[in-house]
């Protein structure tokens, strides 16, 4: 879950659907003339906020039914580069980071983790735009099992 569904795309669904069935001869010149002339925008990401919101909820739901536990790591802030290449992104992970916590206070099945509250430096832990290095692994690893061992 996270950076990958709320990040600004410079395509719509539409497009996207498209650029999978259209040959990548039309479709490579199409997108670079979108990037050219296009910015990221956070009303193109791949999964809209009330998508998302639903999505949780309803997972959340189907876990409750089992009765299990589930520990939803938050979305991580976002690199410098992340943030140089698409200015909304800061503003978008806050928004679903927020609507992400208010739907698990609606669990009590679910707890919200952010393992990236204590880190200052968010580009010392990351690899590229989503995914932690070894160093930032171990920080999030560290940081589910105390949370997962205090319960």
């Amino acid at each position: 879950l996270g950076v990958v569904d709320c990040a600004p795309r410079y395509s719509n669904k539409f497009e996207r659907t498209l650029f999978r069935v259209v040959p990548s001869r039309l479709t490579k010149p199409y997108m670079r003339v979108m990037k050219r002339f296009r910015k990221r925008h956070p009303k193109r990401s791949y999964v809209g906020l009330a998508d998302f919101e639903n999505n949780l909820r309803s997972y959340y739901e189907r876990c409750e039914s089992l009765g299990s536990t589930v520990y939803s790591i938050s979305i991580a802030p976002p690199t410098s580069n992340f943030q140089d290449q698409s200015p909304h992104i800061g503003q978008e992970i806050n928004r679903y980071n927020s609507m992400y916590r208010q739907v698990v206070n609606e669990f009590d099945n679910v707890k919200f983790l952010n393992p990236y509250a204590e880190v200052d430096d968010i580009d010392s832990i990351m690899v590229d735009f989503e995914h932690p290095n070894a160093r930032g692994n171990h920080i999030i690893a560290d940081y589910v099992k105390q949370k997962i061992r205090s319960k």
